[in-house]
C-alpha cells in the first residue's frame, strides 16, 4: 500500500490534475499509507455488501 499511496500523492500533487479533480467535485484528502489501507478496506466491505444485496453481476 505504501507504493500505491506514494503514486497517488504524486498524481494529486500535480497542479493540473489537482485542479481537474477539484473541478469534478472530488475532495482530495491526504493521509498516511496506513490510513489509505484502512479506507480501501472499508470501501471493499461497503461496496461488497451493496453488490451482494443488489445481486449485481459483472458483465462482459
Amino acid at each position: 500500500m505504501e507504493q500505491v499511496s506514494a503514486a497517488l500523492q504524486l498524481v494529486v500533487n500535480d497542479p493540473a490534475t489537482h485542479e481537474r479533480l477539484i473541478n469534478y467535485g472530488i475532495d482530495l484528502v491526504g493521509g498516511t499509507p496506513a490510513e489509505f489501507d484502512t479506507f480501501i478496506n472499508s470501501e471493499f466491505t461497503r461496496w461488497a455488501d451493496v453488490i451482494k444485496s443488489g445481486n449485481i453481476k459483472a458483465s462482459d
